[in-house]
Protein backbone atom coordinates (compact mmCIF):
# COMPACT_ATOMS: atom_id res chain seq x y z
CA UNK A 1 0.00 0.00 0.00
CA UNK A 2 1.29 3.41 -0.77
CA UNK A 3 -1.69 5.43 0.18
CA UNK A 4 -5.31 5.40 1.33
CA UNK A 5 -7.70 7.71 -0.43
CA UNK A 6 -11.73 8.00 -0.48
CA UNK A 7 -13.75 9.23 -3.65
CA UNK A 8 -16.60 11.11 -1.57
CA UNK A 9 -20.19 11.63 -3.08
CA UNK A 10 -23.44 12.33 -1.88
CA UNK A 11 -26.49 10.10 -2.70
CA UNK A 12 -30.02 11.31 -3.11
CA UNK A 13 -33.41 11.34 -5.29
CA UNK A 14 -31.84 8.88 -8.19
CA UNK A 15 -28.81 11.62 -7.94
CA UNK A 16 -24.90 10.23 -7.41
CA UNK A 17 -22.97 13.72 -6.73
CA UNK A 18 -19.46 13.98 -6.29
CA UNK A 19 -18.19 16.15 -3.65
CA UNK A 20 -14.19 15.47 -3.75
CA UNK A 21 -11.21 13.42 -2.60
CA UNK A 22 -10.13 11.94 0.67
CA UNK A 23 -6.71 11.17 1.32
CA UNK A 24 -6.18 9.77 5.08
CA UNK A 25 -3.88 7.46 7.10
CA UNK A 26 -4.33 4.71 9.53
CA UNK A 27 -2.30 3.25 11.92
CA UNK A 28 -0.41 -0.35 11.65
CA UNK A 29 -3.56 -2.27 12.69
CA UNK A 30 -5.49 -0.34 9.96
CA UNK A 31 -7.64 2.21 12.54
CA UNK A 32 -8.67 5.60 11.20
CA UNK A 33 -5.47 7.93 12.16
CA UNK A 34 -5.92 11.17 10.32
CA UNK A 35 -7.13 13.07 6.81
CA UNK A 36 -5.02 15.69 4.48
CA UNK A 37 -6.99 19.02 4.25
CA UNK A 38 -6.50 21.13 0.89
CA UNK A 39 -8.95 21.87 -1.99
CA UNK A 40 -9.82 19.21 -4.27
CA UNK A 41 -7.61 19.86 -7.19
CA UNK A 42 -4.57 20.08 -4.22
CA UNK A 43 -6.07 16.23 -3.40
CA UNK A 44 -5.92 15.41 -7.53
CA UNK A 45 -2.45 16.88 -7.94
CA UNK A 46 -1.66 14.48 -4.79
CA UNK A 47 -2.89 11.33 -6.22
CA UNK A 48 -1.92 11.85 -10.26
CA UNK A 49 1.87 12.08 -9.01
CA UNK A 50 1.20 7.81 -8.74
CA UNK A 51 -1.38 7.37 -10.69
CA UNK A 52 -2.74 9.10 -14.11
CA UNK A 53 -5.71 11.71 -13.81
CA UNK A 54 -7.62 10.22 -16.72
CA UNK A 55 -7.74 7.14 -14.41
CA UNK A 56 -9.03 9.06 -11.20
CA UNK A 57 -11.62 10.53 -13.62
CA UNK A 58 -12.72 7.48 -15.11
CA UNK A 59 -13.09 6.02 -11.66
CA UNK A 60 -15.37 8.73 -10.72
CA UNK A 61 -17.87 8.34 -13.83
CA UNK A 62 -17.47 4.53 -13.14
CA UNK A 63 -18.25 5.04 -9.62
CA UNK A 64 -21.16 7.27 -10.22
CA UNK A 65 -22.48 5.20 -12.50
CA UNK A 66 -22.36 1.81 -10.50
CA UNK A 67 -23.78 4.08 -7.00
CA UNK A 68 -27.43 5.79 -8.90
CA UNK A 69 -28.60 2.14 -8.15
CA UNK A 70 -28.86 2.84 -4.55
CA UNK A 71 -29.72 6.93 -4.75
CA UNK A 72 -33.27 5.71 -5.00
CA UNK A 73 -32.88 4.21 -1.76
CA UNK A 74 -30.43 6.11 0.25
CA UNK A 75 -29.74 9.88 1.23
CA UNK A 76 -27.03 11.57 2.64
CA UNK A 77 -23.02 10.79 2.63
CA UNK A 78 -20.80 8.59 1.15
CA UNK A 79 -17.55 7.26 0.71
CA UNK A 80 -16.10 4.71 -1.60
CA UNK A 81 -12.01 3.75 0.03
CA UNK A 82 -9.32 2.77 -1.77
CA UNK A 83 -5.66 2.51 -2.24
CA UNK A 84 -3.02 3.07 -4.32
CA UNK A 85 -0.64 0.01 -4.48
CA UNK A 86 3.45 -0.27 -4.85
CA UNK A 87 4.37 -2.38 -7.53
CA UNK A 88 7.69 -1.85 -8.02
CA UNK A 89 9.75 -3.52 -11.15
CA UNK A 90 5.84 -4.24 -12.75
CA UNK A 91 3.96 -1.79 -15.11
CA UNK A 92 2.29 0.58 -14.13
CA UNK A 93 4.21 0.49 -11.10
CA UNK A 94 1.14 2.08 -8.68
CA UNK A 95 -2.11 1.03 -9.61
CA UNK A 96 -5.44 1.76 -7.76
CA UNK A 97 -7.25 -1.22 -5.66
CA UNK A 98 -10.46 0.58 -6.41
CA UNK A 99 -13.08 -0.87 -3.28
CA UNK A 100 -11.73 -1.13 0.05
CA UNK A 101 -15.12 -0.50 1.34
CA UNK A 102 -18.12 2.15 0.76
CA UNK A 103 -18.88 3.89 4.19
CA UNK A 104 -22.94 4.94 3.78
CA UNK A 105 -22.41 7.61 6.22
CA UNK A 106 -20.70 10.97 7.20
CA UNK A 107 -17.44 10.07 6.72
CA UNK A 108 -14.05 11.16 8.16
CA UNK A 109 -12.87 12.24 4.02
CA UNK A 110 -16.55 14.03 4.54
CA UNK A 111 -15.46 15.73 7.36
CA UNK A 112 -12.20 16.67 6.35
CA UNK A 113 -13.49 18.08 2.81
CA UNK A 114 -15.98 20.38 5.10
CA UNK A 115 -13.43 21.13 7.47
CA UNK A 116 -10.85 22.69 4.26
CA UNK A 117 -13.72 24.39 2.50
CA UNK A 118 -15.52 26.47 5.45
CA UNK A 119 -12.63 26.67 7.56
CA UNK A 120 -8.88 26.52 5.43
CA UNK A 121 -7.91 29.52 3.67
CA UNK A 122 -7.54 29.22 0.52
CA UNK A 123 -3.53 28.19 -0.32
CA UNK A 124 -3.29 26.89 3.11
CA UNK A 125 -3.63 23.22 3.55
CA UNK A 126 -3.10 20.46 6.64
CA UNK A 127 -3.85 17.74 8.45
CA UNK A 128 -7.14 16.77 10.60
CA UNK A 129 -6.61 14.17 13.59
CA UNK A 130 -8.83 12.24 15.77
CA UNK A 131 -6.71 11.22 18.79
CA UNK A 132 -7.29 8.70 21.77
CA UNK A 133 -5.67 9.35 25.22
CA UNK A 134 -7.06 7.10 28.55
CA UNK A 135 -6.99 10.61 30.24
CA UNK A 136 -7.76 14.07 29.79
CA UNK A 137 -4.80 14.92 31.14
CA UNK A 138 -2.65 13.96 28.50
CA UNK A 139 -5.06 15.84 25.58
CA UNK A 140 -4.80 18.96 28.04
CA UNK A 141 -0.84 18.26 27.46
CA UNK A 142 -1.02 17.68 23.93
CA UNK A 143 -3.51 20.92 23.41
CA UNK A 144 -0.62 22.85 25.81
CA UNK A 145 1.84 21.80 23.48
CA UNK A 146 0.50 22.26 20.13
CA UNK A 147 -1.28 25.27 21.00
CA UNK A 148 2.49 26.75 21.99
CA UNK A 149 4.24 25.16 18.37
CA UNK A 150 1.49 26.51 16.09
CA UNK A 151 0.15 29.42 17.09
CA UNK A 152 -3.15 30.08 14.81
CA UNK A 153 -3.00 32.73 12.30
CA UNK A 154 -6.90 33.54 11.27
CA UNK A 155 -7.61 35.75 8.55
CA UNK A 156 -11.22 36.64 8.57
CA UNK A 157 -13.08 33.04 8.89
CA UNK A 158 -10.03 31.28 7.96
CA UNK A 159 -7.14 29.32 9.30
CA UNK A 160 -4.38 30.50 7.36
CA UNK A 161 -1.95 28.82 9.66
CA UNK A 162 -1.77 26.95 13.75
CA UNK A 163 -3.55 24.75 15.31
CA UNK A 164 -6.89 24.56 16.06
CA UNK A 165 -8.89 22.26 18.26
CA UNK A 166 -12.30 21.21 17.07
CA UNK A 167 -14.20 19.52 19.88
CA UNK A 168 -13.61 20.86 23.80
CA UNK A 169 -11.51 19.36 26.13
CA UNK A 170 -13.64 18.31 29.40
CA UNK A 171 -12.98 16.31 32.63
CA UNK A 172 -14.15 13.17 31.04
CA UNK A 173 -12.82 13.91 27.80
CA UNK A 174 -11.61 10.25 25.77
CA UNK A 175 -10.71 11.57 22.11
CA UNK A 176 -9.66 15.43 21.02
CA UNK A 177 -10.45 16.38 17.27
CA UNK A 178 -8.10 19.05 16.03
CA UNK A 179 -6.34 20.37 12.79
CA UNK A 180 -2.98 21.67 12.01
CA UNK A 181 -2.93 24.03 9.00
CA UNK A 182 0.52 24.92 6.77
CA UNK A 183 0.56 27.86 4.71
CA UNK A 184 0.48 27.13 0.86
CA UNK A 185 1.85 23.55 1.59
CA UNK A 186 0.30 20.52 0.81
CA UNK A 187 1.27 17.61 2.73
Amino acid sequence: KALDFALEFHSGNGEIRFLGYSIFCTTPNGKYAGNELGSNEEMARRLSSLVPLGELLSLQSRLEDELRCIARFYNGFLGVDMMVCHFPGHAPEYRIHPCVEVNLRTNMGIVANHITRRFVAEGSSGTYHVAYAPSPQQHLQRHSIMREKYPPVIDKEHIVKGYLPLTPLLDNTAYQAYIIIEEKNFL
